[in-house]
């Protein structure tokens, strides 16, 4: 198990519209991971699950930014949904990943399992790994 910092942000992205970005720190490394979806993230047992597409990994500074960003990748402005503490349980991307975050809206126990599907952007040359996501008391 590790424990690390987790953020939760809504961009109002100029190419990609509206959409929340999910990142936390990856075991025994400086960089983050981050995860994209234009879904509501399930705040309960009950939600259902959504597809959460992983990105770039970012640096702590990257992954922390709160502001607008005039120009070029992640054009648009950036506001905290949620922060906090988590507890990294499992890391095997891209298969499973669980992660107990302790935010105050994201709240508990999430499972990252690999949706073995690729998406590719509007260019077709980035690929993103699917990912479905959902909370889970086990």
């Amino acid at each position: 198990m590790s424990t690390t910092a987790f953020i939760l942000v809504k961009h109002h992205a100029k190419k990609a519209g509206d959409h929340f970005d999910l990142r936390f720190r990856i075991p025994d490394s400086k960089m983050w991971i981050s995860f994209a979806t234009k879904k509501e993230i399930p705040l309960n047992e009950n939600s259902k699950k959504i597809i959460l597409f992983r990105t770039h990994d970012h640096s702590e500074s990257q992954a922390l930014t709160l502001a607008k960003i005039e120009k070029g990748y992640g054009e648009g402005t950036y506001t905290k949904f949620d922060s906090g503490a988590c507890d990294v349980l499992k890391f095997e991307p891209p298969r499973h990943i669980v992660v107990d975050f302790k935010g105050n809206k994201l709240k508990g126990r999430y499972h990252f399992v690999s949706a073995r599907f690729i998406f590719k952007n509007r260019e077709g040359n980035t690929k993103f790994e699917s990912y479905l996501f959902f909370k889970s008391n086990k």
